[in-house]
């Protein structure tokens, strides 16, 4: 096992490590690593030895909070966001709440008209906002009156397709996550798609028997290869996975 640094060297190898990455970024668009919403928002593109430094630092980063907060806590830090989190998500893409912010930099509304754009109770829309902004999601313009765009919220708002990647982040994904035990439980062993725990999770939504899967062959895609909406969302999300939206 290979001998762990001490907090001081890692918070050093932080600061060194950040200093390199800046200096490295800096001229480039993006490279101010701000979150403030830009238009024409851009992505950071680094060459792959500043990339190793990018990915260095994150990790000591990490390494570094886990380690400051110890053992229980960092669990909790871990464990506690989830439910917040999804809660967050899901409301964005069920109520569109991004697209109802004006998606011009330092323009903002306040949380009154958004509640009435989005069609959702004013106290539960500015709870939701205002923890999304715990997370860096959203910036409020005037504390608990008014709401604009940083550059991660503004992400929902104009990067295509995006409300289709959400819709597999608040959805799928959660389902399939929580029928994961019972699909091994289950089917032990079994490399089969139709005994996944997606495809578990998708049989009991619609009221289908799990005791039996009459062809295991068959996976995700097969089963919702009538759900045309369905199958549009997929592969618009497929399309954000392959390339980079916010390229210079």
């Amino acid at each position: 096992m290979a001998s762990q640094k001490s907090i001081s060297e890692l918070a050093a190898l932080i600061h060194d490590k950040t200093k390199a990455l800046e200096e490295g970024a800096k001229g480039q668009p993006g490279g101010d690593f701000s979150l403030d919403f830009v238009m024409p928002p851009t992505a950071l593109n680094l060459d792959p030895s500043l990339e190793a430094v990018r990915n260095e630092l994150i990790e000591a980063t990490d390494e570094l909070k886990a380690r400051l907060l110890g053992p229980f806590p960092y669990m909790g830090s871990l464990a506690l966001p989830m439910p917040a989190l999804i809660v967050i998500f899901d409301c964005l893409y069920r109520f569109d709440i991004a697209s109802h912010v004006p998606a011009t930099p330092g323009a903002s509304i306040t949380y009154a008209d958004l509640a009435a754009r989005c069609g959702m109770p004013l106290d539960d829309l500015r709870r939701v906002v205002q923890t999304a902004i715990s997370y860096r999601i959203f910036e409020e313009a005037s504390p608990s009156t008014s709401v604009r765009h940083n550059g991660v919220s503004a992400l929902f708002a104009v990067v295509p397709g995006i409300r289709d990647a959400m819709s597999l982040l608040v959805g799928d994904n959660p389902n399939g996550a929580r029928r994961f035990v019972e699909s091994v439980l289950r089917f032990p062993g079994s490399g089969e798609p139709g005994h996944s725990a997606l495809m578990v999770a998708e049989r009991a939504e619609k009221g289908l028997s799990n005791d039996e899967v009459a062809d295991p062959s068959k996976g995700f895609f097969d089963f919702i290869a009538d759900d045309a909406p369905r199958l549009a969302r997929f592969r618009n999300t497929m399309t954000i996975r392959r390339r980079e939206p916010l390229s210079p």
